[in-house]
């Protein structure tokens, strides 16, 4: 068996050792893994530590596992004693669930089944779903199998999860224009040489055709400036997020110094400047039509934008009772399907025109 390479990038851990979590890059991909114990007392400010920190990790593919101390649905993962176990601490990763589309997995595999992981000593015995997996969305129909299985040393019975391929290649997806950049008056000028140029070089063409070249030349042009601007910006807001942790490693240590306080805030006020920009290219991207001018909801957009992302991958295709999930197989299908439905298969011309002149003839004498 091939050995699996990953490498780590970040990590945060409590105190208490109660949660680890790391960013990994692995086959070229980053993601977010997180091992949790909760407590067995209610403790919501746990989980809402937890739903802060991830916050702070780059990666959009995530998946949470551990002993959370807590059911979902007292109705169908619990038997026994105490109905409301510990609903604060659930309310909080229902919460944390909405911010990163995290789907309980066992459960959308298994909907209405009755499944335990835990068991007590007492009795009647009690009986409860406190083991979970938490999954990104766009991890979901990539999952082979999330099993419980029998426990044998523990009260705890552990629980499986197994991925057929979590890193399909995507395309490129569709593009926006950043109608910001109509502002930019270096963007404006390169279109307006994009425009005299293409007029030039298309000068002998149809007049439909010239429309149609002129638009894609602009949209090759918007890309390779839009590419060049976002570079640029990542790469400015890297050193002030870089500055910024390194001065308030300083003032950790010399809580009262004067200086690393007012060098610190005018590295913040430059990288929120930076920020809200890239928050406006994240709105555009997302199409809301919820976003009011000043408002800064950038987590709420990015998610948003994530979530839409996500969607317009086709992960899984049925075709004719079967269902196929590598992406070459994908590709193909919906090719074949397309084609069929928009190809030209004996077409006559005259039947086409007359079918025209006949509309257009019923159409003028029911307006007359």
């Amino acid at each position: 068996m091939p050995t699996l390479h990953c490498k780590i990038i970040n990590s945060v851990s409590h105190l208490c050792g109660r949660y680890f979590i790391l960013d990994i890059e692995l086959i070229d991909k980053c993601l977010t893994l997180a091992c949790i114990y909760g407590s067995n007392n209610d403790e919501p400010y746990f989980f809402s530590e937890i739903n802060r920190v991830l916050h702070d990790f780059r990666s959009n593919i995530i998946i949470l596992g551990g002993d959370f101390n807590f059911v979902f649905n007292i109705e169908i993962d619990k038997i026994g004693f105490n109905p409301r176990t510990n609903f604060k601490g659930r309310n909080e990763i229902y919460s944390l669930m909405k911010d990163f589309d995290l789907k309980d997995i066992w459960r959308e595999l298994n909907h209405n089944n009755f499944r335990y992981t835990w068991k007590s000593n007492s009795d009647p015995i009690i009986y409860c779903r406190l083991d979970y997996f938490l999954i990104s969305f766009s991890l979901v129909n990539t999952v082979k199998s999330c099993e419980i299985l029998a426990g044998l040393i523990s009260d705890h019975n552990p629980i499986t999860m197994s991925f057929e391929s979590c890193f399909s290649g995507r395309g490129p997806g569709y593009w926006k224009l950043n109608v910001s950049l109509l502002k930019n008056a270096d963007y404006v000028q390169a279109i307006k040489d994009v425009i005299s140029h293409s007029l030039d070089k298309y000068e002998d063409l149809n007049p439909h055709l010239i429309w149609e070249l002129l638009k894609c030349d602009i949209r090759g042009a918007s890309i390779q400036y839009s590419v060049r601007e976002s570079k640029k910006r990542n790469s400015a807001m890297q050193q002030p997020e870089d500055e910024i942790a390194n001065l308030e490693l300083q003032l950790s240590m010399n809580p009262s110094d004067a200086s690393i306080k007012e060098d610190l805030a005018i590295k913040r006020t430059e990288f929120s400047t930076l920020l809200v920009i890239k928050t406006k290219g994240v709105i555009i991207r997302t199409r809301s039509r919820w976003c009011l001018d000043g408002e800064r909801c950038t987590k709420y957009f990015v998610n948003l934008e994530r979530k839409n992302y996500q969607e317009r991958c086709i992960r899984k295709l049925h075709v004719d009772d079967l269902t196929i999930s590598e992406p070459a197989e994908i590709l193909e299908a919906e090719h074949k399907y397309f084609s069929i439905l928009y190809g030209s298969n004996n077409v006559s011309s005259d039947l086409i025109e007359r079918y025209f002149y006949n509309y257009v003839r019923y159409n003028y004498s029911t307006f007359i």
